[in-house]
């Protein structure tokens, strides 16, 4: 890690340098000597990043949980019928009419299928 944050630091350096050479452009008679002799400090902490990352993940897997499960249930839990089974698989219930776009993910009716059958054994 800390090649990146070399990296990083001699970024922040060109960036000084060309602040530097574009103030020349604006005003050549600008003082610029503080700016070029300042130095340039920048550090990561690493475990910091980290925590960050894995609260990040975390939070996006939260939201994308909760999407699915209000899109499936609606708010509302429910539990697995016997009939569900029987239910004709010919009608096409997959399609929203007003929009006629499909109204749920192809593998949302195979998942919560497994998981009653699922559920059913044991």
């Amino acid at each position: 890690m800390d090649r990146v944050a070399n990296t990083i630091n001699r970024g922040l350096l060109k960036a000084r340098d060309s602040i530097v050479s574009f103030s020349r452009k604006l005003d050549p008679t600008a003082n610029t000597e503080e700016l070029e002799n300042a130095d340039i400090c920048f550090s990561i902490d690493w475990k910091l990043v980290q925590l960050g990352l894995v609260a990040a993940a975390g939070l996006t897997t939260h939201k994308q949980y909760q999407s699915w499960y209000n899109w499936r249930f609606h708010g509302q839990k429910r539990l697995c019928s016997d009939d569900e089974d029987l239910k004709d698989d010919t009608v096409d219930t997959d399609t929203d009419t007003i929009s006629n776009t499909p109204s749920s993910p192809p593998t949302a009716h195979i998942t919560h299928s497994c998981s009653c059958k699922a559920a059913k054994l044991g």
